[in-house]
């Protein structure tokens, strides 16, 4: 793939060397000269450029950047990686969050929420719950293997999650399987826990999972006008029972709710950025996460509806970036980790991996995308007792599960082939694009496709990068004092 110049709304101009995966900062000179080599390749020798002594100094820089492969076409990762039985071997002794689909009822009809009437997922049957032992099997199953040869490291720390439905529905479980686990010897690794929450039975149970240092996200979308697509199911407005209840968690453990307490609020067309971060500010001191609606898996029948309902959370922050602090953009905008994540890796000092630091050389070979590999960062366990990528990734792609004698069945030829055969099937796409080096699409969140970037893609998402971090750079250095 050929080299990218280009210019931001300043007309600085730039180079982006798709071998060497970098971005440098250029001069005119040198990017007129870099322009006419890159699109006359067979008349660059004869330009007009030769014929000016003053441009001595910028041809010596543009033959260095030549010498050194800032202009080479090929790409530098060959994208067939392949996944062997000794890769998820490591990875199930190494996991690092085990979350369990405790139920698969909830006591909110949310209108936006993707197991209702405007998507077409893999729903779940809402009479579902997991049982202690399928929970019990689980934890043993892993309890072995995180003190096996195979574990990477001692005394790290294991996240067991507690999802739904609405988890707490089955808090009697829920209590069975913190118990449980945190009765083991674990001398290798620790356990900690968290729960997403809609916060309607708060009240009752808030005072074990204090007790027990549970991590907590509470879904809610700010005040009462902002939440009414979270209806209970006698279809009245859930917003005043869960305030009630975080007011109350706030007063009697307020070192707990400043340490342990998040939120995650859904942006939409009810939505106002200032007036739902006030909210927050005003009623918790914190500041929530923002998640968009998503159109994956939307019926066609609904898609009226769901533009109607979509707001995008970086457009608001933009058109109210003058109003908000440069440290909550840095924490609710969307796009900025994304943004800093792909000019850090462009900046000359990252390397994906010991070979590629000592030696320089980047043919290696490449899995293609960033979805996750099996086991490699998370379990998804549903109420059914099947194994899954993770609970953003829904039903569809199984990893394993419990048998009807409670034993853990993980077929791993089986995974290897499906793994490999997705693989296989968005490879000659990828090698395509020029995001290859840099992709952050979950392939399982794309039906197992997506369209390759080109370059004139790839041109303006560089300018559109570059103008941002120009935009925001109060923002870069808090974004760089966070990952010292």
């Amino acid at each position: 793939m050929k080299p990218i110049v280009f210019t931001d709304n300043s007309e600085n101009y730039y180079l982006y060397s798709v071998y060497k995966n970098q971005i440098i900062n250029i001069d005119q000179k040198l990017y007129d000269l870099i322009a006419e080599y890159l699109n006359n390749p067979k008349t660059f020798a004869s330009c007009s450029f030769f014929k000016d002594k003053k441009v001595d100094c910028t041809l010596k820089r543009f033959n260095y950047l030549k010498k050194n492969g800032f202009f080479k076409i090929d790409n530098p990762y060959t994208v067939n990686g392949r996944l062997f039985v000794e890769d998820i071997e490591i990875a199930l002794s190494n996991l690092k969050v085990i979350t369990f689909e405790l139920t698969q009822k909830c006591n909110l009809k949310c209108t936006y929420c993707v197991y209702r009437d405007m998507y077409d997922s893999s729903a779940p049957n809402e009479g579902v719950d997991l049982s202690f032992d399928i929970a019990k099997a689980v934890i043993d199953f892993f309890y072995k293997q995180f003190n096996s040869n195979a574990a990477a490291s001692i005394n790290r720390s294991v996240s067991i999650g507690f999802y739904g439905g609405e988890p707490l529905l089955r808090f009697d479980l829920l209590k069975q399987i913190l118990c449980y686990s945190k009765g083991l010897n674990t001398q290798n690794f620790s356990f900690h826990y968290n729960i997403t929450t809609n916060g309607l039975l708060l009240d009752k149970y808030m005072d074990f999972l204090v007790e027990n240092n549970v991590t907590m996200l509470v879904s809610l979308d700010g005040d009462l006008s902002t939440s009414k697509y979270r209806l209970t199911r006698s279809n009245s407005d859930s917003f005043p029972i869960v305030f009630r209840n975080l007011v109350q968690l706030k007063e009697n453990y307020p070192e707990y709710f400043k340490k342990n307490v998040s939120f995650n609020a859904v942006f939409h067309n009810r939505s106002d950025i200032l007036k739902t971060l006030t909210f927050f500010k005003i009623n918790f001191d914190k500041i929530p996460m923002f998640s968009e609606l998503t159109s994956v898996s939307l019926k066609k029948e609904y898609e009226e509806v769901y533009k109607s309902m979509f707001q995008s959370v970086n457009r608001a922050v933009q058109l109210n970036k003058d109003l908000i602090s440069p440290v909550i953009h840095h924490k609710i905008n969307p796009i900025l980790p994304q943004t800093f994540k792909f000019v850090e890796g462009c900046g000359g000092s990252h390397y994906r991996g010991y070979r590629h630091l000592l030696t320089g050389n980047m043919k290696m070979n490449h899995i293609p995308t960033a979805s996750c590999t099996p086991f490699a960062n998370k379990l998804f366990v549903s109420a059914d007792g099947k194994f899954h990528p993770c609970e953003k990734v829904g039903y569809d792609y199984p990893l394993g599960y419990i048998d009807e004698n409670f034993n853990v069945k993980i077929d791993y030829k089986s995974i290897l082939d499906r793994y490999n055969a997705y693989y296989d099937r968005i490879a000659q796409k990828c090698i395509k694009c020029y995001r290859v080096n840099s992709c952050t699409t979950c392939l399982f969140q794309r039906d197992l496709d997506c369209q390759p970037i080109n370059r004139e893609e790839m041109t303006q998402y560089l300018k559109n990068t570059i103008n941002s971090i120009k935009r925001n750079k109060s923002i870069l250095n808090l974004h760089k004092n966070s990952m010292q």
